[in-house]
């Protein structure tokens, strides 16, 4: 156990906001995003409903990136190489975008059901903050990536590299 501690205290800042925000984005999908104004109506997670499409997508991005940086640091795996200038930062912060972007459009367009509009619910709300939180840790690990390549040294393993054994 303390080993996994001390794996996740050496992750970068982004690297933990990732992890945390993108794990309780998951768990987010399952809470109800809207409520049916009618008496025992339904809700809608992320995973129903209208445009459900863009946010089970999204919640899938948000697990795509918890479970990379899972692999590259807390496990020997090497990950396979990205095309040339493209970096997981990078990768990290379009998905985050796209978390972003998904919520967001969510947000304005709402859910409906024939003559009846749905309420907003909590989980809509915390996916708002989540998506911002992804959106912050991904720029986080691009400006570490972007001031690590301009000073020629870099704080740490690349995260495609796996951890040493030590």
């Amino acid at each position: 156990m303390d080993k996994w501690l001390e794996k996740f205290m050496a992750l970068s800042i982004g690297e933990k906001i990732i992890i945390i925000a993108g794990s309780l984005f998951f768990i987010d999908g399952f809470l109800p995003w809207f409520d049916y104004d009618i008496a025992g109506g339904p809700s809608r997670s992320g995973w129903s409903g209208d445009l459900s499409l863009l946010s089970i997508i999204a919640i899938m991005a948000a697990v795509v990136m918890v479970a990379q940086i899972v692999v590259a640091r807390f496990t020997a795996v090497q990950l396979p190489a990205l095309p040339q200038g493209l970096t997981w930062p990078r990768v990290h912060l379009g998905l985050a975008g796209y978390v972003a972007f998904a919520v967001v459009i969510r947000l304005i367009v709402g859910e409906s059901a024939g003559p009846f509009d749905a309420d907003m619910a909590f989980g809509l709300w915390i996916a708002v903050v989540l998506a911002a939180a992804l959106v912050v840790g991904a720029f986080l690990m691009f400006q570490e990536e972007s001031a690590a390549g301009s000073s020629g040294s870099p704080s740490g393993p690349p995260s495609g590299t796996p951890p040493s054994s030590a």
